[in-house]
């Protein structure tokens, strides 16, 4: 079955399949930054955990009732639970590419930064963009090995 947009364009089941795969990608994210088991997310909707796995792998469709209150037991706007949904040049809404999902370490670090004082993450952060941009310069002057390390030959 197909369905219309209000240009009267068609959209395919699998856009829509691809779209709901989307919404689920972000809410898995955001519910594992959170720090949040699928569970606990679920009771706090309403819903089983099963329920909340279908949801992230684009099984089952999110409702707009369902959407908000994900969004408010996360902590967020409803739109961004929509956010890898950009417009594409023919008018039919669809995905962007999916981010990998955050590694268990980049999650933890995440959780670490945010119960240290005010001032320390912002430095943290600053130390750490630091270092990226003098890997990239010393990889653009030839000047780092594969393995980020100054090249000593």
């Amino acid at each position: 079955m197909r369905k219309t947009n209000l240009e009267g364009r068609t959209i395919a089941p699998s856009q829509l399949k691809e779209m709901d795969r989307a919404i689920g990608h972000q809410l898995r994210q955001y519910r594992q930054l959170r720090g949040l088991s699928q569970g606990v997310l679920g009771r706090a909707i309403g819903v089983s955990f099963q329920q909340i796995q279908k949801y992230e792998n684009g099984t089952n469709r999110i409702t707009a009732a369902r959407l908000f209150l994900l969004s408010r037991a996360l902590g967020l706007d409803s739109q961004d639970l929509l956010a890898g949904l950009p417009n594409d040049p023919r008018g039919i809404v669809g995905p962007a590419p999916l981010e990998p999902l955050p590694k268990a370490s980049e999650l933890e670090t995440i959780r670490i930064l945010r119960r240290l004082p005010a001032p320390v993450p912002a430095l943290i952060r600053r130390l750490a963009r630091s270092i990226v941009e003098h890997q990239a310069d010393l990889a653009a002057a030839g000047g780092a090995g594969p393995d980020g390390r100054p090249d000593r030959r």
